[in-house]
């Protein structure tokens, strides 16, 4: 016998409110319940958090913000796409403010972005990143904010210099990048498809605004070759 009752399949916002009133609900993966309009989700209440006990064990307090779901890639070795077939972000406005909310509401002043990548939408990643610098130019007290993510690697024109620029302003502190493999090869079996020359230009930009990386690498991927390992020792050393 199963011990399960409802399983819902997909967001889970919306669904568990229907289930606690029970109303009818999704609980098969052919319909897989999707918010289009993540901006309608309330902002999450820590008013019942001691965020003291963090400090007790030498921890930095932090608040983790959903700002998009799904992914603009389809990676070969990746899940994310059938978890959220489709990529949806919330406005760089609505995420500005429960940064704001939740640092004037607790005094937390790092954020730890649970996206699969914050620059899914190139656009709105940079009018974020615009906005909260702007914020903390007008009010001196969130002048500490700061933030992490995971990100991909895009090139100069999708990505120009004064976008990670913005992010230097804004407090972008740490992004967690999927380079994978510096072979080319490699990279696009995955359907990473970036260049060597993307991932300098890359490196470029986040050294000069002191943006650190956290990289992560696959070692012996299916199709990878001697020849493309021996690319990988080769970058490392360079």
């Amino acid at each position: 016998l199963s011990t399960v009752d409802k399983l819902i399949f997909g967001d889970g916002e919306q669904a568990i409110v229907s289930l606690l009133k029970g109303e009818e609900i999704q609980t098969s993966p052919q319909t897989y319940l999707q918010i289009d309009d993540l901006d309608s989700n309330p902002f999450p209440d820590y008013s019942d958090i001691d965020w003291s006990e963090y400090s007790k064990n030498g921890l930095e307090p932090m608040i983790y913000i959903t700002g998009s779901r799904g992914c603009v890639r389809n990676c070969t070795f990746c899940d994310v796409a059938a978890l959220w077939p489709k990529f949806r972000y919330r406005k760089a406005e609505n995420l500005v403010q429960e940064i704001k909310e939740q640092f004037y509401n607790y005094g937390i002043t790092t954020f730890d972005f649970t996206d699969s990548l914050i620059n899914g939408s190139v656009s709105n990643f940079y009018e974020f990143n615009c906005l909260l610098a702007e914020e903390k130019q007008k009010d001196p007290a969130l002048k500490d904010i700061k933030y992490m993510g995971q990100a991909i690697c895009r090139p100069r024109k999708q990505m120009p210099p004064i976008h990670y620029e913005a992010m230097y302003y804004a407090g972008c502190n740490q992004i967690t990048v999927g380079i994978e493999s510096f072979s080319k090869n490699v990279r696009y079996h995955m359907r990473k498809k970036f260049e060597n020359e993307d991932i300098d230009y890359h490196i470029e930009q986040c050294s000069f605004y002191d943006i650190n990386n956290v990289w992560l690498m696959i070692v012996g991927y299916p199709t990878e070759t001697i020849e493309d390992h021996k690319e990988n020792i080769k970058a490392q050393i360079l």
